[in-house]
């Protein structure tokens, strides 16, 4: 199996995002491959009572005093690790398992412990894949992106994480850079075909709503109109009566009728 990796860098804004996806907490995710009934066996092997935003937060404050950090700065990297469908039905359940363990393993090595902030592993999807997140913070101690996640970075990690696994028992070649390139962007542009199709979506659904505030507005303002007429000719009648008993009253007080 060649070595299935790509990475992606994220604003701080980016990062409620990836944790809506990571953790499903949407149902409106537009991902077909998903599977709702196997949703619950996604594991992650980062354990913690933070959910991602907060784990990603807490690193940067850590790391805030020594660092530039920007609105626009990088502050994560999200690594998607796939174990392609074939290798997985060969493995199961629990060497899968061990695979996403060791390459953990290997990014804790490469990039510090603490840096790891999560490895969220879903298996209710087509093929078994792991996103992981690391935050770009230097040995000293400073958030750097360019200089962590250069491009001989990554070739490097292409070249040694199948090493690593290969000494680790796990049969893993390096990927072949153009099929890897390719398939990094289809997976882009899948997704951003996706989150085009939701804005959409949502737009379309703006429109209806707006459609239906109309109407309840000309409603309202139809039945104002109503009310008032109502009033109006409430008071019309008030008034005329008002008229006829003053009459009799001074008809009465002028003997017209006999008592």
């Amino acid at each position: 199996m060649e070595f299935a990796w790509n990475t992606q860098k994220n604003k701080l804004s980016d990062v409620k995002g990836k944790e809506i996806e990571q953790e499903r907490k949407s149902n409106n995710l537009k991902n077909e491959d998903i599977d709702r009934t196997k949703t619950h066996l996604n594991y992650d092997l980062i354990k913690s009572d933070l959910n991602l935003y907060q784990r990603v937060k807490k690193r940067i404050d850590e790391v805030r005093k020594n660092s530039r950090i920007q609105r626009n700065s990088v502050v994560m990297y999200s690594n998607v690790i796939t174990v392609n469908e074939e290798t997985y039905k060969k493995w199961g359940l629990g060497k899968t398992k061990d695979y996403f363990e060791t390459v953990t393993e290997y990014f804790k090595h490469e990039f510090g412990e603490e840096n790891i902030v999560s490895a969220k592993v879903h298996l209710d999807e087509t093929a078994p894949h792991m996103h992981l997140q690391l935050i770009p913070v230097s040995l000293e101690g400073k958030l750097q992106a360019h200089k962590l996640m250069t491009k001989d970075r990554i070739n490097k990690i292409h070249s040694e994480a199948p090493k690593w696994l290969q000494e680790r028992g796990f049969e893993v070649e390096r990927g072949k850079g153009k099929t890897g390139k390719k398939n990094i962007k289809d997976i882009y542009k899948y997704k951003a075909k996706k989150l085009e199709e939701s804005v959409l979506e949502l737009e379309q659904k703006i429109i209806t709503l707006n459609k239906k505030l109309e109407q309840l507005e000309y409603e309202k303002k139809t039945r104002v109109e109503e009310l008032e007429e109502s009033h109006y000719r409430y008071n019309q009648n008030f008034f005329h009566i008002g008229e006829i008993q003053n009459i009799h009253i001074q008809e009465i007080e002028e003997g017209v009728f006999n008592l």
